[in-house]
């Protein structure tokens, strides 16, 4: 996994309104997770982002 690329695009993800996603904690002693993440406690995520959550902030112009 590209680590950095993929905190990148969950930031992104997070700034355009997607404000929940699950993965899974990684690493030697599974101490990381990626950016704007919750850890799925049901080990369903271990190979894939699920985003939920869209809550955007809309401003009228």
């Amino acid at each position: 996994m590209d680590e950095t690329r993929q905190n990148t695009f969950n930031d992104a993800l997070y700034k355009f309104g997607w404000k929940s996603m699950l993965s899974q904690n990684y690493g030697e002693k599974s101490e990381k997770i990626l950016n704007h993440c919750t850890h799925d406690k049901d080990k369903n995520h271990n190979d894939h982002l699920h985003i939920q959550g869209f809550a955007p902030t809309l401003k009228e112009i």
